[in-house]
């Protein structure tokens, strides 16, 4: 680990532990545009691409298509997958509710809760 990916790290723990002081927020940016939620802020980056996808081509992203295109589609598969396993925010889910062309699909447990269920009766 560089010195430099250290030294964010302890500033992300700073933060997490003990908050920082506004001046440091303020001025991150100055700080070779530190994150403090690396996982979220990359979250929200594709989340934007995957708007801007809908809004150019009016339909969602396609698994077989371009290297681009498939691996949105491959981001919003497994945000459903993490949805229909209870794992997704509240706030992302709110979030991916407001997009366009999104569907949840089908529930690949439910399915097999309910085939479960029907052998059992």
């Amino acid at each position: 680990m560089s010195a430099l990916s250290r030294t964010s790290e302890s500033k992300r723990a700073s933060h997490r532990a003990l908050g920082l002081l506004s001046w440091e927020l303020t001025n991150a940016p100055l700080n070779g545009g530190l994150s403090f939620n690396p996982l979220e802020d990359a979250w929200h980056t594709i989340y934007d691409a995957y708007i801007q996808f809908t809004r150019t081509h009016r339909e969602a992203p396609k698994l077989r298509s371009t290297p681009a295109e498939s691996a949105l589609a491959g981001w919003a598969a497994k945000n459903r997958m993490a949805y229909h396993r209870g794992k997704l925010s509240q706030r992302r889910t709110a979030l991916l509710n407001e997009v366009e062309f999104w569907s949840w699909g089908a529930s690949t447990t439910r399915k097999v809760t309910e085939a479960r269920d029907l052998d059992h009766r």
